[in-house]
């Protein structure tokens, strides 16, 4: 009877550290679940960085090409403006479609035979 009250405390104390350390293993537990959890969702978000600054990117060099398309197909069409305005000048001014000129032979050869019958 003397030992009974000791015993109940000790039963009693048992007890309850047993449930302070399952309550003890269960939070253990959750923190290491949410620390898993905020690291997945960090690389997620280091993952959807990157992948964002990848997209920028490839639509920066789109856009870029299609700049540099666009002025060569600007300055290509000045070009053939220049061109067409060019030829339409020459049109006007008669030089569209040259006369052909006599070469030096055909001139030699004309002027032979103005000798020719000159001298005779």
């Amino acid at each position: 009877q003397k030992l009974w009250p000791a015993n109940y405390d000790n039963t009693k104390l048992k007890t309850q550290a047993d449930q302070f350390e399952a309550t003890l293993a269960e939070k253990a537990k959750i923190a290491a679940t949410e620390a898993a959890k905020k690291a997945e969702d960090e690389k997620a978000r280091k993952l959807a960085v990157e992948k964002a600054a990848q997209e920028a990117a490839e639509k920066a060099k789109k856009e870029a090409a299609e700049l540099a398309a666009q002025q060569a197909a600007e300055k290509a069409a000045q070009e053939a403006a220049q061109k067409a305005a060019l030829e339409a000048a020459k049109g006007a001014a008669g030089l569209a479609t040259p006369t052909p000129t006599p070469s030096v032979v055909d001139k030699l050869n004309d002027n032979r035979e103005i000798i020719n019958v000159l001298s005779k």
